[in-house]
């Protein structure tokens, strides 16, 4: 009875394991940041995001994809209700969490601040700017330190957005003065707002406009709960950049790197 009660035990347990290496990886992506993700097309998810699918399914896994917002990310990801994820900032650092394994970078981002009226931009570093910034969200925490502490002892008022595309239209419509954020999001949005001829663009030159990059890139990196599935990502992006394939999604965006 002993003997069959463990070989029971051990049948189920080969089973569920069985099922659990052929089931879903479920994937956490930011929902508002084109061309990196973009939840309207499904067969364009976005430049990191479709690198982040090709990679996955080169190592055997069958991700599904969950877009949230970079908070809901990062409480999914502590939950347990998430595999893996883009766009984990800083995760590691502010929960002191040694259970999540970080990938190589898949990309950098291009953040900087952007001004549609160029004077708005001049001494955007000073702390006597008195004009209006908006940031994406959580900015403050996922830069770095001096951005934190220019936005909290800057003069002039500071928020933050989930969605970028409201900080391209706040820009053209005034309601913000300044953004900080990726330039490639930027002209993502505004192209988008050009080829649908917003009325917010009516009465100024949609292309004269100033980015100042920053000049601390974050790099763009997928992490994981388990550290076996990390270093077979790992793995695997050498050779999918070795093979060209990284190059032809990039080329798929008009993005040349």
């Amino acid at each position: 009875m002993f003997y069959k009660s463990i070989s029971i035990y051990i049948a189920f347990f080969l089973l569920q394991s069985s099922f659990l290496s052929a089931g879903e990886f479920r994937f956490g992506a930011n929902a508002f940041i084109p061309p990196y993700v973009i939840k309207e097309t499904p067969e364009r998810p976005g430049v990191l995001l479709e690198m982040a699918i090709v990679t996955l399914k080169a190592i055997g896994l069958k991700p599904k994809i969950m877009l949230l917002s970079n908070q809901r990310i990062n409480l999914s990801f502590h939950n347990n209700e998430i595999d893996g994820a883009l766009f984990l900032a800083n995760y590691k650092q502010r929960n002191n969490d040694s259970t999540v394994y970080e990938s190589d970078p898949l990309l950098s981002f291009k953040n900087g601040f952007v001004c549609v009226k160029k004077d708005r931009c001049k001494d955007v570093m000073s702390l006597d700017n008195n004009y209006s910034l908006v940031g994406f969200q959580n900015a403050r925490i996922y830069v770095d330190k001096r951005f934190e502490k220019l936005v909290r002892e800057r003069k002039g008022p500071y928020s933050e957005v989930t969605n970028q595309r409201n900080q391209v239209l706040g820009l053209y419509t005034g309601e913000y003065d300044i953004a900080f954020m990726d330039s490639r999001i930027f002209e993502y949005h505004l192209k988008h707002l050009m080829d649908n001829k917003h009325p917010v663009l009516k009465k100024i030159d949609p292309l004269d406009y100033k980015s100042i990059p920053w000049d601390n890139q974050p790099e763009r990196l997928v992490a994981f709960k388990s550290k076996k599935i990390r270093d077979q990502f790992n793995k695997k992006i050498n050779e999918l950049k070795k093979n060209g394939t990284y190059k032809k999604i990039l080329k798929k965006y008009n993005l040349s790197h």
